[in-house]
């Protein structure tokens, strides 16, 4: 009996040990050459998909791709990693590549872009790349981020009428919605095979 409750709590320590020390894992996976060189490669694209504007919707509403990258970097390397790539390229391309309406650096931003490669890789890193999971992860990131958090950094830059301000973002977040699902379904589906060799590569578990 005397072993047995040492063993169970020998486990039950274990746990939230390893939960703890996600985050140095995490950094010290960063070390490898691979892995940083991925991320030079991703912020560079992340870069390209941010800055190039597919279409304007509206004033303060562009569509562009970066969905795809910032998802597809969070779903290999995962939420911390992914977050941190799409924050590094956020400021990347503010600096080297600025906005066709002109604004100053905006942190919140920044944070932003943070927020939505964290939400990325909790649904989808190390996770089947099913409907429901691209289908969720795309809701939490348009309507929390897109929707909520960025209009709000926009209202308080520019100070527009708050109803048809938002009602412009809210239109264009519902059109990009299944964009976004139909787009990210067909990014994973045909280059899933690339995507499951690098997550086997050094990962932390």
């Amino acid at each position: 009996m005397e072993n047995t409750n040492s063993t169970n709590t020998n486990s039950n320590e274990s746990i939230p040990a390893s939960k703890d020390n996600y985050f140095k894992r995490q950094m010290k996976f960063m070390k490898s050459t691979k892995v940083i060189v991925l991320m030079g490669l991703f912020i560079a694209l992340n870069v390209v998909f941010t800055r190039v504007t597919v279409y304007y919707f509206a004033p303060y509403s562009r569509i562009t791709l970066q969905f795809l990258s910032t998802s597809f970097v969070s779903g290999i390397l995962g939420p911390i990693l992914g977050g941190i790539n799409a924050a590094i390229s956020d400021i990347v391309g503010f600096f080297l590549f600025p906005a066709p309406v002109p604004a100053p650096f905006f942190p919140g931003f920044t944070l932003s872009a943070l927020l939505s490669g964290l939400i990325y890789g909790v649904f989808l890193f190390k996770k089947p790349k099913t409907l429901v999971r691209i289908t969720l992860s795309v809701l939490v990131v348009s309507i929390f981020i897109d929707l909520g958090i960025n209009t709000l950094w926009l209202y308080l830059l520019y100070r527009e009428a708050w109803i048809p301000f938002f009602a412009a973002r809210l239109i264009k977040t519902a059109f990009m919605i299944p964009v976004q699902i139909i787009l990210m379904q067909l990014m994973f589906k045909y280059i899933g095979s690339k995507i499951k060799y690098v997550s086997t590569i050094d990962l932390p578990e």
